[in-house]
């Protein structure tokens, strides 16, 4: 018995560090690549990325996400049977969240622009100014991480009115050997359109695709105001 849990003893150890080892799932993923490639041989690669579900992250709406007053009444009722649960059961439970953390409904026919749009903007934004740099590849690619867009409600207690919300962030870490942490970064959050649901949904959400174009032409402006901050 004695030699058993001497094995055994040897064993755990073993399984927790082979736990604590295991790698952590992905976080986000590269769905395209662009190669700026200007005539005297200089390059430099933009990469869109995706954010994928984890237990600590949310992923990127790839597909606009509409959320409605129903959405959140389900969610209301599921928390409140949680609580009462967990008050029966003597234990704390959260409760508190906002209309937009909810899952909603994709659209599934209405696919984020962002990385497509902002990849061949840049590309002939930048073409030039790449020129002008050294031949060879620019060491750091720019990056484009959309986050948000999404179709929620104005008001829990009623009307009309939907908000159309979008948000991308753009970043590059500069090409100083001595500090990688210097990063070059544009945060592209506008301030959402609100509208009658029935106007963005008409005729298939023409209204959507023409204020999320907006903003991203919006977002591009602010980039080419501070491109040079990217190719530093």
């Amino acid at each position: 018995m004695k030699s058993l849990f001497t094995l055994s003893a040897l064993v755990l150890p073993l399984t927790l560090a082979g736990c604590s080892n295991k790698p952590l799932p992905p976080t986000e993923k590269v769905v395209k690549t662009t190669v700026i490639k200007a005539d005297n041989g200089s390059t430099l690669k933009i990469d869109g990325y995706e954010q994928l579900k984890t237990d600590f992250h949310k992923p990127t709406d790839t597909a606009l996400r509409y959320i409605t007053r129903s959405d959140t009444s389900k969610v209301v009722a599921l928390k409140t049977l949680s609580f009462i649960a967990g008050a029966f059961a003597g234990g704390a439970q959260e409760s508190g969240f906002t209309k937009y953390e909810l899952v909603g409904t994709p659209i599934t026919t209405l696919s984020n622009p962002s990385v497509t749009y902002f990849s061949e903007e840049m590309e002939k934004s930048l073409k030039s100014s790449v020129a002008e740099k050294a031949a060879g590849q620019l060491q750091n690619p720019i990056e484009i991480r959309p986050y948000v867009w999404m179709l929620v409600y104005e008001n829990l207690s009623g009307g009309e009115n939907f908000e159309l919300h979008y948000s991308t962030v753009i970043t590059r870490s500069k090409d100083h050997p001595t500090k990688k942490y210097d990063v070059a970064s544009l945060n592209c959050t506008p301030e959402p359109i609100k509208a009658p649901l029935a106007e963005w949904e008409a005729n298939n959400y023409q209204k959507v695709n023409e204020v999320t174009r907006n903003y991203m032409a919006r977002c591009l402006r602010d980039f080419n105001e501070t491109k040079d901050q990217f190719l530093q």
